[in-house]
């Protein structure tokens, strides 16, 4: 289950190291990071630490900003109110609403009715959001 190279101790130790981030540690192994990942998911222990490595990093953001919030910086104000302020009204984005600030009044066609020349306009339009989709990926 292991590296042939690697310990268990070392594997540990380089996920600790590198916030639980596969990709930061594999270097220091001399692993490729998909086949750390593969162990980690094999190996409960590993799969431990980088939990917990992850939560450790998570805290000292989260550190970090409250540090940056008391300093008054703009930056770290705005993400703070953004996020954990939208129960107060700090959200980014708008309400949609229709005529009067009334529901949205969503009608139907009736296909049979319009031109071939139109029909051909919306199977092209649905042709370009479909590729559109596709490469969004």
């Amino acid at each position: 289950m292991n590296s042939p190279k690697n310990t268990e101790a070392e594997i540990i130790k380089a996920l600790a190291a590198n916030g639980g981030i596969a990709s930061a540690a594999a270097p220091a192994l001399g692993l490729h990071p998909q086949y750390l990942r593969q162990l980690i998911r094999e190996n409960p222990a590993f799969k431990a630490v980088q939990t917990d490595a992850k939560e450790s990093l998570v805290d000292l953001a989260e550190s970090k900003l409250i540090k940056g919030v008391n300093e008054g910086n703009p930056t770290f104000v705005i993400f703070t109110l953004k996020t954990l302020g939208k129960d107060r009204g700090y959200r980014q984005g708008m309400e949609v609403t229709g005529r009067e600030g009334g529901p949205i009044e969503v009608g139907t066609v009736d296909m049979s009715k319009l031109s071939m020349e139109a029909l051909k306009e919306i199977r092209a339009a649905s042709l370009q959001v479909e590729s559109d989709v596709d490469e969004q990926g």
